[in-house]
């Protein structure tokens, strides 16, 4: 970004002036600006003191600083989150092809949980069916 060739008191000095009842134009040419540059000055800064308008600056370097920190941390975390989405998954599929029919390599039938396969897988098979004549 182009600096001023102004300090910010010299532009809050030639802001005065105008309050003073010179002509704006008269202004603007001894100070080489135009007009539009004074204008823009005068929306921007009219009515702060050099030591309020100096505060401001500050504020906003610190602003734009904050700005960068937090797109930083922000990048960071989504990598430390894609990273840990991958590991997850791999752990998962890796815990999967170690115990293909669950923990104990019974597979499990719908709507039974782990401990009711197991109960079924260690039942006789003839014992299964109930009682005859039932």
């Amino acid at each position: 970004m182009r600096r001023s060739r102004f300090t910010e008191t010299q532009i809050v000095s030639i802001l005065k002036e105008a309050e003073t009842g010179k002509k704006t134009r008269e202004i603007c040419r001894q100070h080489g600006i135009s007009e539009a540059t004074y204008y823009h000055w005068k929306a921007q800064d009219g009515g702060m003191s050099a030591s309020d308008l100096k505060r401001l600056k500050e504020i906003e370097g610190e602003v734009t600083q904050y700005k960068r920190m937090y797109a930083e941390l922000a990048r960071e975390n989504d990598a430390l989150k894609a990273l840990l989405a991958k590991s997850s998954e791999a752990t998962g599929e890796a815990r999967r092809r170690a115990r293909p029919g669950g923990p104990l390599g019974i597979e499990q039938g719908p709507g039974l949980c782990c401990r009711a396969s197991c109960a079924l897988e260690l039942v006789p098979a003839g014992a299964r069916d109930g009682p005859p004549g039932s």
